[in-house]
């Protein structure tokens, strides 16, 4: 299963968009 460099940005991009604000949901309950 090896992913091209491309793939790869790809993927950290798209989950970037989504996962940015679930990781900032993340990060306020962890402080909480």
């Amino acid at each position: 299963m090896a992913s091209t460099k491309k793939e790869v940005c790809i993927a950290v991009i798209g989950a970037g968009g989504v996962g940015s604000v679930f990781v900032e949901q993340l990060a306020r309950l962890a402080k909480n």
